[in-house]
């Protein structure tokens, strides 16, 4: 299976980036969280995901691959954008 994205997490902040996105976390990350969202952000998506897999387990955080079945369960955020525009 070919992988859509992947989430990062310290126990306290997860980090999630889409493919063709640069991600979003749920707080402010801090220590090695923040240096590997860092060092990740200026990298294409494949790159970015294999730096990010091998730092975490380096370093002791939990790493998760996020495939196209937890995409569709979020549904498509372009989709859910003109939805709420025209909605109002």
């Amino acid at each position: 299976m070919k992988p859509y994205g992947f989430k990062i997490s310290d126990g306290k902040v997860t980090y999630k980036r889409w493919f063709g996105s640069y991600g979003t976390t749920d707080g402010l990350p801090v220590g090695d969280l923040d240096r590997i969202i860092r060092s990740q952000h200026c990298l294409v998506f494949h790159q970015a995901f294999a730096y990010a897999q091998a730092a975490a387990r380096e370093n002791g955080l939990e790493f998760y691959t996020l495939y196209e079945s937890d995409w569709k369960k979020l549904g498509n955020p372009v989709k859910r954008f003109f939805k709420k525009i025209f909605k109002l």
